[in-house]
């Protein structure tokens, strides 16, 4: 007789079974953060304005900032878009690369990512003051991995136009050259950098690939080190030809 298993009753975050728990988890923060957020700041609570990305005062040791700011958006379309981003890309990403790995890496991106926003603001001032508020450019590089990895899956562009693998790619950072031309460079910083740090992660070598490069080329060459050659003894056919061999 088989063994028996417990049925597993699945989680509410995990939508029934249908995604990872910490998408659903990530979704529910992003929006009760959002709606919470907006309702505390029309009453007179900055909420929202005390999780933004602002160099100027993380410099000064607010630094939960490089990693609050990703989960309050800046419009309905923007808390939709988000939500459901991480329900389209970010579940294939998350059942890939396993929970933990993935909050690790998307936490720890908008960490990244801020941190560069305040790196560069020390040699760009304009930035010092600036605010960046929602997930839109950590969506953006979860495009860009879920495009890379999942090649010949397709999105339907307003359920017509179907796009996948490098086409997507392309797209998504010709739309934020796009925004930039209109919104101005500054305010897509944050953009370019996800960006950048997604094509980074899929093409550059992990330090996992590196030290096994790395072990490989140096047992190649301890192995070519042993080695020597050895003088061949002579034998008849190394002998000149003879008069036989002539007409």
């Amino acid at each position: 007789m088989p063994p028996v298993r417990a049925r597993q009753t699945p989680s509410f975050f995990s939508g029934g079974g249908r995604f990872p728990p910490i998408i659903g988890v990530l979704i529910a923060a992003t929006f009760l953060a959002t709606v919470v957020g907006v309702i505390l700041e029309r009453n007179g609570i900055p909420m929202v304005s005390k999780g933004a990305l602002m160099p100027a005062l993380v410099m000064k040791g607010q630094v939960w900032r490089l990693f609050t700011w990703i989960f309050f958006e800046l419009s309905p379309m923007g808390l939709v878009f988000g939500c459901l981003a991480l329900y389209w890309f970010g579940r294939d990403l998350a059942f890939r690369f396993g929970p933990t790995r993935f909050a690790i890496g998307y936490i720890g991106g908008a960490g990244l990512i801020g941190a560069a926003v305040v790196g560069i603001s020390l040699l760009w001032a304009p930035l010092r003051d600036g605010m960046w508020l929602g997930s839109i450019p950590l969506q953006e590089a979860v495009i860009i991995l879920w495009a890379s990895y999942y090649p010949t899956r397709k999105l339907l562009i307003y359920f017509v136009v179907p796009l996948g693998g490098r086409t997507l790619i392309l797209v998504t950072l010709a739309g934020t050259a796009l925004y930039a031309v209109f919104t101005g460079f500054a305010a897509m910083i944050p953009h370019f950098i996800a960006e950048g740090l997604a094509l980074a992660f899929v093409n550059l070598p992990s330090p996992s690939e590196l030290w096994l490069e790395s072990r490989l080329r140096g047992m190649e060459q301890k192995r070519r080190t042993h080695l020597k050659a050895v003088p061949r003894e002579p034998t008849d056919d190394d002998k000149p030809p003879t008069g036989r061999w002539l007409n």
